[in-house]
């Protein structure tokens, strides 16, 4: 059974918010669900119709995670994972609270890249908090495991160091390292090489070279050996990948359901009418019909839409929400 220890984050379920607690939305649920820098589970309000006309409001609400023990049969304990099981429209959703905590506060990542592993640097799967979280690879996390002895190496009699320097040369792949405004320092003949060299962990630089993370140890870096980076279209590039993986897509209709524009992210649709994106939220969500004049849906939507008849007076509403 999981002793309580109410110095963990996650056994927090207070609306206020904890010293230096930030928020953001969990991918794919921007106005549903929100997640802390320090692991915590936000059901945010709304109201749902069911099948037979019936309003039911969700209040605001922490929501307690799940806390999953994974054994260690070599040391006779186990380690902690915090899940958050929520459900939304009749589907229910079982997701990890660190890989949350690690998109949304350090740097996105496939998510549904099951060799992208997230760890806890000091072991404990209770502390989530984003400055406690380090992304890593499946054979780099079982590394670690041996490392911190909680398994025993599967071949005692194999020269790890040989058989390491021996993957190398067949694996190998030349990475450059560049500066800030793209220029060229170096050249490696391979991640570990340069990680050995420059004491920067190969999975950062890993991450790095396949556009996972922007930099590792403040550089840019890219396989091969081109004498140029261009920083500015890989910072482009991955703006717009960040907003495409994590925001919520948005249609913009007028008031007789013709198609305005479409916008990667409810901010980008905020901005281009000058207004909070509050109004936009809460009409996708159905709490109410239209915002700011205008008719929103969640998505990328059709030209046209068929609309109910909007009295004048719901009109002056809508100018104003």
């Amino acid at each position: 059974m999981v002793q309580k220890n109410n110095k963990y984050p996650c056994y927090n379920r207070s609306l206020k918010n904890i010293e230096s607690e930030e928020w953001e939305d969990i991918p794919g649920f921007d106005g549903y669900y929100m997640v802390s820098n320090f692991g915590r589970i936000k059901r945010m309000r709304r109201e749902q119709v069911n099948s037979k006309g019936i309003v039911r409001i969700y209040k605001e609400q922490i929501i307690a995670p799940r806390i999953g023990l994974d054994p260690n049969h070599y040391k006779k304990d186990f380690t902690y994972h915090l899940f958050a099981h929520f459900s939304l429209e009749g589907n229910r959703y079982h997701l990890s609270i660190r890989r949350l905590v690690y998109y949304c506060f350090i740097g996105p990542f496939d998510l549904k890249d099951k060799t992208v592993t997230i760890i806890c640097n000091n072991g404990n799967g209770l502390d989530i908090r984003h400055v406690n979280l380090k992304l890593t690879s499946l054979s780099e996390a079982s590394l670690r495991v041996m490392q911190l002895k909680r398994r025993l190496p599967e071949f005692k009699n194999v020269d790890h160091k040989k058989a390491s320097q021996a993957s190398i040369q067949v694996t190998s792949r030349q990475i450059s390292q560049y500066d800030h405004s793209g220029n060229k320092i170096k050249t490696y003949p391979s991640i570990m090489e340069a990680s050995r060299q420059l004491n920067i962990a190969y999975s950062s630089i890993s991450n790095t070279a396949h556009e996972r993370e922007p930099t590792a140890g403040g550089y840019y870096w890219m396989f091969g050996n081109a004498s140029y980076f261009n920083v500015k279209s890989f910072l482009e590039k991955r703006s717009i990948g960040f907003k495409e993986k994590k925001g919520t897509k948005v249609t913009q209709y007028s008031l007789t359901g013709h198609r305005i524009a479409q916008f990667l992210t409810l901010t980008d649709a905020a901005k281009s009418i000058g207004k909070d994106y509050t109004g936009i939220s809460a009409a996708i969500r159905g709490i109410i019909t239209c915002a700011y004049g205008y008719i929103w849906k969640r998505g990328w939507g059709k030209a046209k839409i068929s609309v109910k008849k909007i009295t004048s007076r719901q009109r002056k509403q809508h100018l104003k929400v």
